[in-house]
């Protein structure tokens, strides 16, 4: 083994996208292989039933909602509950499957001690059935045990509940390998829906019936507790009579006019002019006089005091009346506030008293409400009615149902095609990678092989596949060689370096096709130098019979007389863009003047004049040419067989494969065990599938 290992992720890949006419044609292709599973499913379905299901029977009831129902609570949330709406209809389908329904009817009907109900949900297509219909293993054991979910679970699988479109019909179908069971589970499935539907009925009339109960508790104590408040006011109130409020009335009207009389009396006493007389008494005097009126008024003993106390008894009188007038008034101004206040206050409790008979009267009618509506649930809960009526009972059926034939059938046919599909692509893609995993670990002798993952960081776009033999294969495939080269040797010029390894390397033909595909392209002229003498394809196909100027001719030739030597190749051509110069048919030029001389000046010399060089060299068989190519070539390609005698040379390219593409020949091919098609041209898809 070589000391350079192999590494499958560093193979060359290519991106191609396949289209699904491709894939159509792909899967036509192998149209046997796919009938022919077609019918191993269908066989194999029609023997799991016949071995492992029994027949199935249907049973139908039929239940109308009744969206008119009257709720004892509230009308107007059985119409929203019930609507057209398809959202709370398909909700209704939903509640008839829920966990409660169906665990009522399994503890109706005790399915968990039916023997027909276990064996229906212990059957079914599963990994069991499947492992046993392939070993062979006897009978499957019915379980005995079922869990409670899993009797659920199996009860709803066995049930169907559909809605009639545009009405209030509900159909609950269920299917089962006896009709008896299937008739019971129907039917006991309508009765418990409507049964959960009067039930939840009679727990929201007790709800509600709870509801009034504690709000008439409520308006009881309220009605307490105005009933005070109201006879309060009236004991208040009833104490003044209406007289003494009229007599209250009369007294503040006279007070105010009494008190205008004063306060207009005392304006006058308080504007009157003073006395002639005594008018030189200060007022200081007149104070201490009034301080002093008992001593002052005793008895009289001199003239002198008697004319003097005549002399200030007038203002000491208007002084007393006026003191006595505002004595009076700020009396009278205190008694007409109170009874202002009086009456005020009994006017507000006349307004309070009004206020609490209203309340009295609206908790009072509301509570007659609650309980007229309190005894009207009490004596309805009996006569609820649900909201969903059975119209028609299931019928035991006398036939079994097909559609669980039907549908298994066209199941396992369509599982088993889709895989099989699925697999024979699947193998087709990684085929490839397979085979070359393991011919590649068979020709890791050769290093040149472990260099490719070089390739990835060369220039080029993706690696070239592989060459099928000759024959019209070959031609198409060179066809699509070429349209890959033209996409990677995009630039406006280059030298491109054509060699092979090994007997059918083929590599002049693909010189050829190299140097007439680029002829066609506009404004490029090609140069073809043709090196080898094996094969005269390329002398057969290009060079013109006047034309006999040759490589031993240029040699002979001065290199300033070169310009004259191509330019007559130009002239005798047949193709303008496209100048051929073989080699001497009789005598091939030895290797170390090609390599010397000749070559390198004439790359040097053409470089101007051709915008592409296109150089066919012999077949490899020393490590010249190798060294040659990798030196002057912009690009080598190397056309590869399985030649013995061509391992060394091979061996002997190593790292020289920066900027160079392996062409795989026929040999190497046919070596992978790849099949060449008989008169039959490769199909875009497989030939994509072979580049990858």
């Amino acid at each position: 083994m070589s000391e350079h290992q192999f590494n499958s992720s560093s193979l060359p890949t290519a991106h191609h996208d396949v289209t699904i006419g491709d894939l159509i044609g792909y899967l036509w292709h192998y149209r046997v292989r796919l009938c022919s599973i077609m019918v191993i499913s269908c066989a194999l379905a029609v023997y799991y039933l016949g071995a492992f299901t029994q027949n199935t029977y249907q049973a139908m009831t039929t239940v109308r909602l009744d969206p008119q129902n009257i709720n004892v609570v509230d009308v107007e949330q059985i119409h929203e509950q019930f609507s057209v709406d398809a959202y709370l209809l398909n909700t209704e389908l939903r509640v008839m499957k829920s966990p409660k329904i169906l665990r009522n009817v399994i503890d109706k009907l005790e399915l968990h001690k039916d023997p027909d109900f276990i064996s229906e949900a212990g059957s079914g297509f599963s990994i069991g059935a499947l492992r046993n219909l392939i070993l062979g293993s006897g009978e499957t054991k019915a379980p005995t045990d079922l869990a409670q979910t899993e009797l659920m679970e199996a009860l709803r699988a066995i049930l169907d509940v559909k809605l009639i479109r545009e009405t209030y019909i509900i159909e609950i179908w269920a299917e089962t390998i006896s009709p008896d069971l299937s008739v019971k589970i129907a039917n006991a499935m309508a009765d418990s829906y409507i049964k959960h539907q009067r039930d939840e009925k009679i727990d929201s009339a007790a709800e509600a019936a709870h509801w009034l109960e504690n709000e008439l508790r409520v308006l009881s104590s309220d009605l307490l507790t105005v009933d005070r408040k109201i006879a309060m006011r009236r004991a208040i109130l009833e104490s003044t009579s209406e007289v003494e409020l009229q007599e209250n009335a009369d007294q503040i009207r006279q007070m105010r006019l009494r008190l205008a009389d004063l306060r207009a009396q005392r304006d006058a006493l308080k504007v009157q002019p003073p006395p002639q007389e005594g008018a030189e008494l200060a007022e200081s005097d007149i104070k201490a006089i009034l301080e002093t009126a008992e001593t002052v008024l005793g008895p009289m003993e001199a003239p002198s005091d008697v004319e003097r106390y005549e002399a200030i008894l007038p203002p000491l009188q208007r002084l007393a009346r006026i003191d006595f007038l505002d004595t009076q008034i700020e009396s009278l101004e205190r008694t007409l506030h109170g009874l202002t206040e009086r009456i005020s206050t009994r006017a507000a409790d006349l307004n309070r008293l009004k206020e609490l008979e209203r309340a009295q009267s609206n908790t009072e009618a509301l509570h007659e409400k609650f309980s007229n509506r309190l005894r009207e649930t009490a004596l309805q809960s009996g006569l609820l009615r649900p909201d969903a009526r059975l119209l028609d009972y299931a019928k035991r059926p006398n036939q079994p149902s097909g559609p669980r034939w039907l549908r298994t059938i066209f199941f396992i046919i369509s599982a088993g095609t889709i895989l099989a599909s699925m697999l024979i692509i699947l193998w087709n893609l990684i085929e490839p990678v397979i085979r070359s995993t393991q011919d590649w670990k068979r020709l890791n002798t050769v290093p040149i092989l472990a260099e490719l993952p070089k390739l990835r960081t060369s220039p080029w776009q993706q690696p070239l596949p592989w060459w099928p033999a000759t024959g019209s294969d070959s031609k198409f495939y060179l066809t699509e060689l070429r349209t890959k080269l033209m996409r990677r040797f995009a630039k406006p010029h280059g030298v491109i370096m054509v060699t092979g390894c090994g007997i059918r390397s083929d590599h002049t033909t693909l010189a050829a096709q190299l140097a007439e595909t680029f002829s066609t392209l506009p404004n490029r002229r090609v140069l073809l130098i043709d090196f080898d003498l094996q094969n005269r394809t390329l002398s057969q196909q290009l060079a013109p019979s006047q034309n006999s100027l040759s490589l031993q001719g240029m040699l002979a030739t001065p290199e300033h007389e070169w310009s004259e030597a191509f330019t007559q190749i130009s002239e005798t051509s047949s193709n303008p863009n496209l100048n051929y110069l073989p080699a001497d048919k009789t005598n091939g030029l030895p290797l170390d003047i090609v390599a010397d001389t000749l070559l390198p000046n004439l790359l040097e010399h053409c470089r101007s004049r051709y915008d592409w060089i296109i150089a066919c060299l012999p077949v490899a068989e020393q490590g010249e040419i190798v060294a040659l190519t990798a030196e002057l070539g912009d690009h080598t390609l190397y056309a590869v067989d399985n030649g013995s005698p061509q391992r060394a040379v091979v061996s002997s390219l190593g790292n020289l494969m920066v900027n160079s593409d392996i062409v795989l020949s026929p040999i190497l091919m046919n070596m992978r065990g790849l099949k060449q098609p008989k008169n039959q041209r490769l199909s875009n898809f497989k030939l994509k599938r072979l580049q990858a």
